[in-house]
């Protein structure tokens, strides 16, 4: 009997610590906080490359597009697109090309580029960085200086100017000096990254702790922020001997980039400036053309690569498989943005502009606008 009861008591503790348990890990679940949706910094960092590449006119942030949406005179209005409620508009100075946009903490910040102002080498707009709050109220203006391009990375901003070091005259070939420069997001103190002499060739990239700047003859240079080791690296060889690397995304071991090649057209026995797209190993050094007709903007989401061509053809390039296929005939060339399942891409010419939309699974225009 007393055997019994052993047994039984042993069986009631061991119930009793199974229960405690689950009881437990149960009060865990029920007492965790809902999740939150949060940006990773390497998400919104891909994010900010896809979107400056193509000139930062589009954006996505909890769920809503902001973008260029209304096309005027070839300048551009500020909207945030809703696919169920329409779009509403953010007025901004009508003689402003509002470009670089970036949202973070419900500020929107952008980089206007006024009536005179200056384009770069690659025709993107250069003008100040400013911000202004998403629930309305004054822009605020954080740069003095005329900037090229800007990211926003570790609660900073970080952004690349280009200046003469003497003025040229007719004698003496112009001297340049890039310089990338950190300043806190509501402004202020402005910080030297990195400094190098000569002009920036493209936009430069920040991603995974590391700025990349191309500066002339296929040579890129970059530095780690976590050591501050800065390395030149040399992407040509004789096949492809890059003379300027334009648009940059890093992805693994992996660069992939517009290079610049000036070709001698046999046809009409004349030199032409052609930009392709090109895929570099960090690795092993090889170097690889994607793509063959002239690329000037590419944009990536989620393991591909979407880049147009002059022949007026949207193209989709899969990493993993390295297939490429054809998306859609357009009517333009000029990618804009890549967002969620859409492409918006601008054409203009001497009639007017038009922004048409694309669905990339089945490559139509759904929306089109024009000036």
């Amino acid at each position: 009997m007393k055997r019994i009861y052993a047994g039984i008591a042993k069986i009631l503790k061991k119930l009793i610590i199974v229960l405690t348990i689950i009881m437990m890990l149960g009060g865990c679940m029920f007492m965790q906080p809902p999740k939150e949706e949060v940006y990773s910094q390497e998400s919104l960092n891909l994010n900010q490359i896809t979107n400056l590449l193509n000139g930062g006119e589009f954006f996505k942030y909890n769920d809503t597009i902001y973008g260029n949406f209304s096309l005027a005179d070839y300048g551009f209005q500020l909207s945030s697109f809703h696919s169920e409620d329409g779009a509403s508009a953010l007025d901004f100075d009508p003689n402003m090309w509002i470009s670089n946009i970036i949202i973070v903490d419900n500020y929107i910040y952008y980089k206007d580029f006024p009536e005179n102002g200056v384009m770069s080498s690659l025709r993107t707009p250069r003008g100040s960085i400013y911000r202004i709050n998403l629930d309305g109220g004054e822009s605020e203006r954080l740069t003095e200086e005329i900037v090229s391009a800007f990211y926003i990375y570790d609660a900073s901003i970080y952004y690349e100017t280009t200046n003469f070091k003497n003025r040229a005259s007719t004698q003496t070939p112009p001297e340049y000096e890039t310089r990338i420069y950190k300043i806190p997001l509501s402004g202020g103190e402005k910080e030297c990254i990195l400094e190098i002499s000569g002009r920036s060739f493209g936009v430069f990239t920040l991603f995974d702790d590391k700025v990349y700047v191309s500066y002339h003859d296929g040579v890129l240079a970059t530095k780690d922020l976590t050591n501050g080791n800065i390395e030149y690296i040399t992407i040509k060889n004789e096949a492809y001997p890059i003379e300027g690397i334009l648009h940059l995304i890093p992805i693994g071991e992996e660069l992939y980039f517009i290079g610049r090649i000036t070709e001698l057209d046999e046809k009409w026995d004349t030199l032409r400036t052609n930009a392709n797209l090109y895929r570099y190993n960090l690795a092993d050094g090889e170097l690889v053309k994607l793509s063959e007709e002239f690329t000037s903007r590419f944009s990536y989401q989620d393991g591909k690569l979407y880049f147009a061509s002059d022949l007026w053809t949207l193209y989709a390039f899969d990493i993993a498989t390295g297939e490429t296929t054809q998306i859609a005939e357009l009517q333009g060339w000029n990618i804009k943005g890549i967002i969620d399942n859409y492409a918006f891409v601008f054409y203009a010419n001497r009639s007017g502009a038009k922004l048409m939309t694309v669905d990339l699974s089945s490559g139509l225009i759904v929306a089109e606008e024009s000036t």
